[in-house]
């Protein structure tokens, strides 16, 4: 019985180099906190044309606005220092 597969020429395997290079361990993200706000629609339709213009994300305008804002508020009031979030413990709430 001679079939489909008879007529198939072989594809030739390539053959694995014998040192094939080691994975290489994956950057870390950066991590972002997302967010939701309201804006007027002027000053958002104004971040959109810009962002177009030049090219960039319009996260990354508001990230280099929001910066420029805390660094001007240092300026005036000194630096801001983050409390740490407090990590509760679930046992205290239910076996008091």
């Amino acid at each position: 019985m001679t079939g489909k597969t008879e007529e198939q020429e072989a594809v030739p395997t390539q053959e694995c180099p014998s040192e094939a290079p080691l994975p290489t361990k994956r950057k870390e993200k950066p991590r972002y906190e997302v967010i939701s706000t309201m804006v007027d629609p002027d000053v958002m339709s104004k971040v959109r044309t810009i962002a177009d213009i030049e090219g960039v994300a319009i996260k990354e305008i508001i990230g280099v606005g929001l910066d420029m804002f805390i660094r001007k508020y240092e300026e005036l009031h000194g630096k801001v220092r983050v409390k740490k979030p407090r990590k509760g413990d679930i046992s205290q709430i239910f076996n008091s």
